[in-house]
């Protein structure tokens, strides 16, 4: 009798620990899920991701650099580049490890939708002169933080044949959401928005 009951403790005991475990393990990667990453540690020159890109795109143009969470797995920083091929027909969309650009994720073309054809335009590298640390810091600055961006974006785009490429700066506390325009050329404050998220 006192074996069987030590048995049965015993079972119950591992059917707790099992319990335990996952439900420790549920929680661990939901957080993880949630967890921002620090853009500012990842700022490679806009030449240098233009060469991964076209090593991995060939034919096409840049037009877009993206910092952010990988969407499939949240807790990884990624480079998200973009770009178009000669003819504005496909859109290339190339995914790469922030800590190592020579990691491909992804990489996919697709046809480009006839209402994005407007929008295509290629990044102006020749007239970058802010690189992304000296972007974020002003960025920093306009929006009078010290948090650190969790999302960064470089792009150009025209209207009325002017070209204008800046970044995007994005900077997450809590429920409050605040995006700065920084000019890629002389650093200036294009604009400062911020949201809260309900």
């Amino acid at each position: 009798m006192a074996v069987k009951n030590k048995l049965l403790v015993t079972g119950a005991a591992l059917l707790m620990g099992t319990g335990v475990t996952l439900g420790v393990h549920s929680i661990a990667h939901a957080d993880a899920n949630d967890v921002q990453i620090n853009a500012s540690q990842y700022t490679q020159k806009a030449q240098d991701l233009q060469k991964v890109f076209n090593n991995n795109n060939k034919d096409y143009t840049l037009s877009k650099i993206t910092v952010e969470n990988n969407q499939d797995h949240k807790q990884d920083p990624v480079y998200k580049l973009v770009g178009f091929d000669s003819k504005n027909d496909k859109v290339a969309k190339l995914k790469v490890a922030a800590n190592n650009t020579n990691d491909v994720i992804k990489n996919k073309t697709e046809k480009v939708k006839k209402h994005h054809l407007k929008k295509l335009t290629a990044l102006d590298i020749n007239n970058i002169k802010q690189d992304p640390t000296a972007a974020i810091n002003a960025a920093k600055k306009f929006a009078n933080t010290n948090d650190n961006p969790s999302e960064w974006t470089l792009v150009t785009t025209k209207k009325d044949k002017k070209q204008m490429t800046y970044y995007v700066v994005k900077f997450t506390n809590k429920n409050k959401e605040t995006t700065v325009k920084v000019n890629a050329q002389d650093g200036s404050k294009i604009a400062v928005k911020t949201s809260n998220e309900d």
